[in-house]
């Protein structure tokens, strides 16, 4: 089977065989991000919807075409090899829950995203709360041995691009832990008047897993704030930021599939 992806960012047209469940880290890093985007979007159209799991990779869907979008990730880079180590994981994860293998390659992330695709299976992540917990959890040790695997190549992060991570992180901590965040939303507009107006269904679609416009906008706002170099008593240097949260949060689009 060949998919093949064309975008207004990337005119050529991307062609690559799918599914290669054995993709391996390395083969990914040289890989393009459109050519990611056809490998997951392969994925989900294959051997994940075959779980039942089809739409559960929309999220890092998103933040492939955020990377796209902004010219980030290029084969050697630090991006790359995190975001390849991710990938690697959810590819070995599938093959694992499919019993097609025993190799994880070394990949933490594989038997994380296994398990989480054998309790979607088992009926385990019914709740919200259950589901949105298993999948943060995969998620975060796919992408810390993504990091892992960047630091054995020799690859250290930029400021800005350890910034973004860490706004990552917490952005992937609080989809597992709603009830904070939504109190948080609740009362933004006491902390700082430029908050006032975040819909609760948009905060919703930002942390869906089946939302690429959702997973992309929060990669936007993680990156502008990523962007500013804190310094002491540096609040200020973010209400411009802060302006712009309501109004991106509320034309999120509503993509979930």
């Amino acid at each position: 089977m060949t998919a093949t992806l064309g975008s207004s960012h990337d005119t050529r047209e991307t062609s690559i065989t799918a599914v290669e469940l054995d993709t391996a880290a390395a083969a990914v890093d040289q890989m393009s991000m459109p050519d990611r985007l056809v490998f997951l979007q392969s994925l989900r159209d294959g051997p994940a919807r075959a779980l039942g799991a089809g739409d559960k990779w929309l999220n890092l869907e998103g933040v492939i075409t955020f990377f796209r979008n902004f010219g980030l990730g290029e084969p050697g880079t630090w991006v790359s090899w995190v975001n390849a180590g991710v990938l690697e994981g959810v590819g070995r994860g599938v093959a694992l829950a499919l019993d097609e293998t025993a190799d994880d390659y070394g990949n933490p992330g594989a038997h994380a995203w296994a398990q989480y695709l054998r309790q979607l299976a088992a009926g385990e992540l019914a709740t919200e709360y259950a589901h949105a917990q298993a999948w943060s959890l995969a998620k975060k040790v796919g992408t810390d041995y993504g990091v892992a695997l960047a630091a054995r190549h020799g690859l250290t992060p930029t400021p800005v691009e350890q910034r973004f991570l860490r706004i990552a992180e917490a952005y992937n901590w609080a989809m597992g832990n709603r009830a904070p965040v939504d109190a948080l939303v609740a009362f933004a507009g006491y902390l700082d008047d430029k908050l006032a107006g975040i819909e609760p269904s948009a905060v919703d679609r930002l942390f869906s897993v089946g939302s690429v416009d959702g997973a992309r906008r929060g990669c936007e706002i993680a990156y502008a704030a990523a962007l500013i170099e804190p310094s002491a008593g540096s609040w200020s240097q973010f209400r411009p930021l802060l302006g712009m949260l309501p109004p991106m949060f509320n034309t999120l689009s509503d993509d979930k599939r």
